[in-house]
């Protein structure tokens, strides 16, 4: 069965100046909060729940506030929502949402006063039942219409006089998320701004990932996930569950028939219980950037799998690569990015080399995407979020970050506040979550969010010796202060 049937709908409102993106569709199907750019529907739950207000920046970096910069007007990520929306919800106490009425993470109930932590698990030490509920909640969101949010589908345009809403499945507009954190600016580059000039052109960076907020951007979206997968299933005390990759080799052994489904030499899914036949969304970015569009959810083919086929990295992460791993001490360093060294960050994130110690490696989370092969839905960040086996790598990133915070405890003062790239600092708001998110808060251990996981923690037993060894590593004093440089 294909699920494109169902999962595009386009709502066409006249506006006079603006257009509005992933948000509740109460406030997009309403004209007057569209050019008031307000977004507090149902008064914010009342009194004892919130209040209407003038939004917080989405950005600290200035640079996006400099009157010559046009960025901020034609992509519509930068300073997020303020292209969208200027006022909003603020909640009070346990109560979260765009209206106040939900709660926040890890509590319950019609006052939110009942406090939950859900336990993750290994996908494959689930129980038949708990992995039926679990897929058939995938299953569900595949095919129910989500009606909470809306995307976009031309993004932040002042010149139509209209903008289109596209609503999708719950299980594709969070594909489709990942993709629009990820996607290029879409200006020319004779129109980017010249401090904003990468080897990117325009993409100045991407807002998920290659930066300090890599882990704290992931965990957001996972929790957004697993709250509307139990919306959909009807049970609250759904969690997500991981794939442990560890010492895998080049076997991918959760690609069964029982599990995520096995797939044919062209990369089908062809046994699969839940996930044959399902389509892709904003597969085909090079089509969406040379027609200078968003991204609007069309089908695009089904999701692909290889795995173990990849040239270049064709077997997984081991315990011992893992041991290593959880040797940084240091969240991250400057420049925050994926030229990052001694930084857990960009070490789990996979840039670091293994070998050298070079920051071109595919390592960790990245060796993950390519061992699925080029040709596959996993390979290519816009469109890997398709593909259900996403969910569960990305819940067992989640697990490695969490196993970091207890043998750590991190503080706030170890995220950048300034420095990073923008969208990743720490008072930045993580693109497009609505009402806005900021990465800071999110060094606390999963417990503070209402979960946690089986088999914790993880004892570290390399001690960082892997490939610490086959390292040129200066040490140097200066100023009171021991710095240690990788070359």
């Amino acid at each position: 069965m294909a699920f494109y049937s169902v999962s595009y709908f386009v709502v066409l409102v006249s506006v006079v100046s603006v257009s509005k993106c992933q948000f509740p569709a109460v406030c997009t199907n309403n004209v007057t909060a569209l050019k008031l750019k307000e977004c507090c529907p149902n008064n914010c739950g009342g009194v004892n729940h919130g209040s209407c207000q003038d939004l917080p920046k989405g950005v600290i970096d200035e640079i996006f506030f400099l009157p010559t910069s046009d960025v901020q007007r034609k992509d519509d990520r930068f300073n997020w929502p303020h292209c969208f929306f200027d006022r909003g919800c603020i909640c009070k106490g346990n109560f979260a949402g765009y209206d106040c009425t939900e709660c926040k993470w890890g509590y319950y109930g019609n006052d939110c006063s009942i406090k939950k932590t859900l336990i993750r698990k290994n996908v494959k030490n689930m129980t038949i039942v708990e992995r039926e509920a679990l897929f058939g909640a995938f299953v569900k969101a595949k095919t129910t219409l989500s009606n909470l949010t809306v995307v976009n589908s031309t993004g932040c345009n002042y010149t139509e006089g209209h903008t289109h809403f596209v609503q999708l499945t719950v299980f594709d507009t969070f594909a489709w998320i990942h993709y629009y954190t990820s996607r290029d600016t879409l200006l020319d580059p004779k129109d980017c701004p010249k401090e904003l000039t990468t080897s990117h052109n325009c993409n100045i960076n991407d807002f998920a990932h290659e930066a300090s907020g890599f882990l704290t951007w992931h965990r957001e979206y996972m929790l957004n996930m697993e709250r509307e997968l139990q919306k959909v299933s009807g049970n609250e005390n759904l969690a997500l569950a991981y794939w442990n990759w560890l010492d895998q080799g080049s076997t991918c052994d959760v690609c069964t028939k029982d599990i995520v489904g096995e797939n044919d030499a062209n990369g089908k899914i062809t046994a699969s219980k839940w996930f044959k036949d399902w389509q892709m969304v904003c597969w085909d970015t090079a089509k969406h950037y040379g027609d200078n569009r968003i991204c609007g959810g069309q089908p695009e083919g089904e999701i692909r799998r290889f795995p173990g086929e990849s040239k270049t990295e064709p077997t997984l992460p081991t315990t011992e690569q893992l041991d290593w791993v959880l040797g940084f001490q240091k969240f991250d360093n400057p420049p925050f990015n994926v030229s990052s060294k001694m930084s857990f960050r960009n070490v789990l994130e996979g840039f670091i080399n293994f070998t050298s110690g070079d920051t071109n490696g595919h390592e960790m989370h990245n060796r993950v995407h390519l061992f699925m092969n080029d040709n596959s839905t996993m390979h290519k960040v816009p469109s890997a979020a398709n593909d259900p086996i996403f969910l569960l790598h990305h819940t067992f990133i989640d697990k490695l970050f969490e196993m970091w915070i207890q043998k750590y405890k991190p503080t706030e003062s170890d995220y950048p506040g300034k420095g990073a790239p923008i969208g990743h600092n720490l008072n930045d708001a993580m693109v497009p979550f609505y009402p806005q998110k900021f990465h800071k808060g999110y060094l606390q251990p999963s417990t503070a969010f209402g979960f946690s996981y089986t088999d914790m923690p993880h004892t570290v037993t390399g001690g960082g010796n892997l490939v610490i060894a086959k390292w040129n590593i200066i040490i140097w004093i200066a100023c009171g202060a021991v710095f240690v440089s990788i070359r």
